[in-house]
């Protein structure tokens, strides 16, 4: 199944203060089919817990970087990567028992239409669906929450 991504690199980690609850977030990045490069974000919190959050690096400096559609057609491929990044740091800390979360961002626009609602959104929903078919209910337990599109 992991043909079916991009090759990665790990670029740093930068750490946050101490009376934090967010300790850290690791940088990753990798390059899509199209050249273009994406850049994964992974939130480390107390207590194990990680958020997964991805955009394009030519989205970098806009506010809005995890609520743009690319248009390319990798949705999947660029999943999958994500997937696989995760699992490497799942396996290093699988004595912790780490637990990760994904955001499905909601999605706006840059014509007339107007922006998608943040509850159940279109990311969330294909989030859900691909990890639910790579992971299975039974690997792992994926708590919902709908109004936030939050897994």
């Amino acid at each position: 199944m992991f043909e079916d991504s991009y090759a990665h690199r790990y670029i740093m980690s930068k750490h946050h203060p101490t009376n934090s609850p967010h300790i850290s977030t690791h940088l990753y990045s990798f390059k899509s089919n199209y050249n273009k490069v994406y850049i994964v974000e992974i939130e480390e919190y107390h207590g194990h817990v990680y958020m997964v959050k991805f955009y394009l690096k030519s989205h970098r400096l806009s506010d809005h970087k995890f609520n743009f559609l690319t248009g390319y057609g990798l949705a999947q491929k660029v999943i999958f990567t994500v997937i696989q990044i995760m699992l490497e740091i799942y396996r290093k800390k699988i004595a912790f028992n780490p637990s990760f979360t994904f955001m499905g961002a909601n999605t706006k626009y840059n014509d007339k239409r107007p922006d998608e609602e943040k509850a159940n959104t279109k990311r969330y929903k294909s989030y859900k669906k691909i990890l639910a078919i790579f992971f299975g209910r039974n690997t792992f337990q994926f708590i919902e929450d709908l109004n936030a599109s939050i897994l």
